[in-house]
């Protein structure tokens, strides 16, 4: 049985990383549009969501499955890096190197700090629209 947290948190979290992205436009200066943000952080957390349980028994044979706030694991964390850094350099085409690792390091900072964030908000937050459960 899935929560209505379960697919609101990823959508937040996007969402959150895209406006970021965009406002920090001023700081890393970059060439990317509203529409390629709200994409690259969707993909990513998307992408991130579905290739992380398979990816992080994988990982942690080298790398040891610390677990960090909010039963974040150390190498799901790589595994999300991975996929913010892979669809930066695929949607960013006319962007340079080193632009495009520092928006995949922004994303990807803003979108593990929303996500860590989120379960202690979203409890204030859900009940107004109703205790969902699907499934």
């Amino acid at each position: 049985m899935y929560s209505l947290d379960t697919f609101v948190m990823p959508i937040i979290s996007s969402v959150v990383a895209a406006i970021a992205i965009m406002i920090s436009s001023e700081i890393i200066e970059h060439n990317l549009e509203a529409k390629h943000a709200i994409i690259l952080a969707l993909a990513a957390n998307i992408a991130s969501a579905f290739a992380t349980p398979l990816l992080s028994p994988l990982i942690s044979v080298y790398i040891p499955a610390i677990t960090l706030v909010s039963g974040i694991t150390l190498p799901s964390l790589i595994v999300d890096l991975a996929f913010w850094i892979i669809l930066a350099f695929v949607i960013m085409t006319n962007s340079f190197t080193d632009e495009k690792i520092k928006i995949a390091l922004f994303g990807f900072a803003i979108t593990t700090v929303v996500i860590i964030a989120l379960p202690y908000v979203l409890p204030y937050v859900t009940p107004m629209f109703g205790n969902y459960t699907v499934g």
